[in-house]
């Protein structure tokens, strides 16, 4: 996004191509860098899951991409159509006899005469390409032929017959219709609608971006636009293979996830003006059951969007009849592990620990899957374990080699009867507290020696009712 813009503008002042890509070389060098060298202490010793680039085998539902995006897209399409008619209408008004023409001030929208640099309105000083009933008053010497081509084509196809126009269209609505075909044999449940669609909307926006003459901020939203739009269309093509590759439901699910949430930010700002401008400088001089119209199908695609927002809250409070805390770890009150073993001993437990040590000793505490209750002492008290949720390790280091050791080890810790060998692995994770509640004592009870022996290696600093101990080990 950022080449972009340095381009555009670059570009929209007619400078030379070879300035533009040495000023977007730069100033992606000068990002990249000081990105770099920031992270380095992260990145150094990170282990990507990363394993390559691979081809997307399962297509989102066009139904899906609007149920995601749609709020944000319905005023940044209206945008875009209102450019392309403003476009189509400024053509049309230049190409007529009449010298008669309506200007409107690109700052408050009020009406004013031709020849004037100052809205008697807002007293917005006009400079540069401003906004008429119909759209821009095009320059076109300035203007992109290409585009312009395109526009005047659309204004009065008999008048504007261009092999330009012609050569555009064709490529882009076959690339959208190959890409259509081939992801449909593809993907033998879902259409590849969405592939074609994305390149039917991208083909428009470049038209808009290389006119040359578009506002600034129009500029700039055409761009975020864009920069969503192709995010997501590449996904649609293109994952990153990572640990979910051998599922075929989840395999694209981080590749979509990083992705979507970018696009939805940008979109989201493009939204925002696109609302603005539409209501403002477009739908401003048309009829008002026009406005009304577009405002009221707006108002209810927001009101379906905030359907989630109640449901979800209704589900997740039970209608608000669950006890409501800021405290993450109340549920433990009455949790039980399985359905048989209460929590209510690791509440106790933990919020001793909270109240009591100090700094952050390491504790150890059993090795359980993810999505479950394991790793609860130090989830919920920040301090830190030998390993917690294992998968999530494998995930993001890219080997589950040192997560299964340090899983393997734990285990050993806590079912071995040999104290030394105990005492060993402690001192290579450095463990100064070990955590004895529910789960430890049903997940290594085939190994009741194992867990007996910690009495002669540590103090009881913390023991309750439930039968959950905590013992500190002697230097």
């Amino acid at each position: 996004m950022t080449a972009l813009c340095v381009i555009s503008n670059k570009y929209s002042r007619d400078e030379k191509l070879e300035s533009s890509y040495k000023d977007m070389l730069y100033t992606l060098g000068l990002i990249l860098g000081v990105g770099i060298v920031a992270y380095l202490p992260f990145t150094v010793l990170f282990k990507s899951q990363v394993k390559g680039i691979g081809l997307v085998m399962v297509n989102t539902k066009v139904s899906d991409y609007i149920i995601i995006f749609g709020i944000m897209l319905f005023p940044v399409l209206s945008f875009i159509t209102a450019r392309i008619l403003n476009w189509v209408e400024s053509f049309r008004i230049n190409s007529s006899k009449s010298k008669k023409r309506e200007l409107f001030c690109p700052h408050c929208g009020a009406q004013f005469r031709e020849g004037k640099n100052i809205c008697g309105q807002c007293g917005y000083v006009i400079s540069g390409d401003e906004l008429y009933l119909g759209g821009l008053d095009v320059a076109p010497k300035k203007t992109n032929e290409t585009a312009s081509s395109f526009f005047k084509f659309l204004s009065d196809p008999a008048a504007h017959k261009d092999n330009r126009v012609y050569v555009y269209s064709f490529t882009a609505a076959g690339i959208a219709l190959a890409l259509t075909v081939y992801k449909s044999v593809i993907d033998k449940v879902n259409l590849g609608l969405t592939t074609g669609i994305l390149t039917v909307i991208l083909s428009v926006l470049i038209l808009l971006l290389v006119t040359r003459t578009e506002l600034k901020e129009n500029q700039f939203i055409l761009i975020l636009v864009f920069t969503a739009l192709f995010a997501t269309w590449g996904t649609e093509i293109f994952r990153v293979v990572d640990g979910f590759n051998d599922n075929v439901k989840l395999r694209r699910m981080n590749t979509v996830f990083k992705f979507y949430y970018q696009a939805w930010i940008m979109l989201s700002v493009a939204a925002a003006y696109s609302f603005f401008w539409v209501n403002h400088f477009y739908l401003n001089f048309k009829k008002k059951y026009i406005r009304y119209l577009w405002n009221t199908i707006f108002g209810l695609l927001i009101a379906c969007g905030l359907l989630y927002t109640i449901g979800g809250t209704a589900v997740r409070t039970d209608n608000f009849r669950n006890y409501m805390t800021l405290d993450g770890t109340d549920f433990l009150r009455s949790f039980e592990y399985d359905g048989r073993m209460s929590a209510y001993g690791d509440f106790q437990a933990i919020d001793w620990i909270k109240r009591n040590i100090k700094d952050t000793p390491v504790i150890l505490e059993a090795c359980g899957g993810s999505y479950t209750e394991y790793a609860r002492v130090s989830s919920f008290t920040g301090l830190p374990t030998v390993i917690g949720w294992p998968w999530h390790e494998t995930q993001w280091r890219g080997t589950g080699d040192e997560a299964s050791r340090r899983e393997n080890d734990v285990r050993t810790i806590y079912e071995t009867p040999d104290v030394n060998l105990a005492e060993t692995l402690l001192k290579k994770y450095n463990v100064k507290y070990v955590y004895m509640g529910a789960l430890e004592k049903d997940k290594y009870a085939a190994s009741p020696q194992g867990l007996a022996k910690f009495a002669g290696m540590g103090d009881i600093v913390y023991a309750n009712k439930m039968d959950t101990v905590i013992y500190k080990l002697r230097d």
